[in-house]
């Protein structure tokens, strides 16, 4: 088991990851002296790891632990759900002194935290990711948001985690489509953060499947990626943490534009291959690399290329995107593998495609 830390002051904290992590939970949770617990779980992972997380939870016994279930999913990433998770803390009589923990993928991540970070002006919260994709990247960082018809994570909040129990044993019931979503996540940290990362992925991605070890230390790579990012620019303020939004962009436009039948993996997939062309026509990143990204997604069972858009609708979803302002495009693009940085776009390339 490896520990990365999120640096970030007296707010630091660890991110747990391996085969076996879980056993960590219940203490984790009794360092904060909850005086209740509620565990927002995914319906389906409920039903698979439910009582296995609950009895980790309360062998602390340091307070009443509660589960309660939320439908997984893009579509149930929204104000309402917030709204039906808050009349829950209320019944359950979860105080200022309270801890969530949020049990699931990303969207069950997104949609806790955000809950946990209104609840009397903010109550501690803490993560068990069960999907590929939230170990290596939606658990980290503290982003936690909901969606409205108008666009993705519109309505969100910055609101840190007290710590991240990331158990890979987890992924023993993972289904195939979701294994790659979570790459495409750590295809976009290889791409944007270090192309000794992307090239470790595809040693991974050319090997027999199963080796445990290695899988382990590629998600606590991205981890430790991510936290390098999310330490200095907490807020997306200062440049390091957007150049984690490459591929996001588009990804988002198309995710939503699908009605989030898309898987967000998929979605980020298909941006990254769209950026990836943008990058090459417009930030000088050699056609070589961009093809050598498209490579290893396909070999990660990746969706080859973005839907059949009209590209004025690409165009309106991507003005949405909160990313932008003043009408002003602006991506997240490579210069080379491992080098990206965010510049302003002219929209005429957005109808030129990807």
């Amino acid at each position: 088991m490896e520990t990365v830390t999120v640096p970030l002051g007296d707010r630091a904290y660890p991110v747990l990851v391996g085969s076996g992590a879980l056993e960590a939970l219940g203490p984790l949770a009794a360092r904060r002296r909850p005086t209740g617990i509620v565990a927002v779980m995914d319906r389906r992972v409920e039903a698979l790891h439910g009582a296995r997380i609950l009895s980790c939870l309360r062998a602390a016994a340091v307070a009443p632990c509660h589960p309660a279930p939320v439908d997984g999913g893009e579509a149930a990433k929204s104000p309402a759900a917030a709204g039906d998770l808050w009349r829950r803390f209320a019944a359950l009589g979860l105080d200022r002194r309270g801890l969530v923990v949020a049990v699931g993928g990303g969207t069950v991540g997104d949609l806790a935290g955000f809950a946990a970070s209104a609840w009397m002006r903010g109550v501690d919260w803490g993560l068990v990711p069960t999907t590929l994709l939230a170990m290596v990247d939606g658990a980290v960082g503290g982003k936690t948001a909901v969606n409205l018809p108008e666009g993705k994570n519109l309505v969100g909040a910055f609101w840190q985690p007290s710590w991240v129990v990331a158990d890979t044993r987890l992924l023993a019931t993972l289904p195939a489509a979701e294994w790659g979503c979570g790459w495409a996540e750590a295809v976009k940290h290889g791409a944007a953060l270090d192309a000794g990362y992307l090239g470790r992925l595809e040693a991974y991605a050319a090997s027999p499947a199963g080796d445990e070890a290695a899988l382990d230390r590629l998600v606590a790579e991205s981890c430790r990626l991510k936290a390098a990012a999310v330490g200095p620019d907490e807020r997306d303020g200062t440049g390091l943490r957007e150049r984690l939004n490459f591929g996001h962009s588009l990804g988002h436009a198309y995710e939503r534009l699908s009605g989030y039948a898309w898987r967000h993996g998929e979605a980020v997939a298909a941006g990254l291959r769209a950026e990836l062309a943008l990058s090459v026509r417009l930030a000088g990143l050699p056609a070589g690399e961009a093809g050598r990204v498209d490579r290893l997604l396909a070999r990660l069972g990746l969706p080859p290329r973005p839907g059949a858009w009209p590209k004025a609708d690409v165009a309106d979803a991507l003005r949405r995107d909160k990313k932008n302002s003043g009408g002003r495009l602006r991506l997240v693009l490579l210069e080379a593998l491992g080098r990206a940085r965010g510049m302003e776009v002219p929209w005429s390339e957005v109808a030129r495609g990807g």
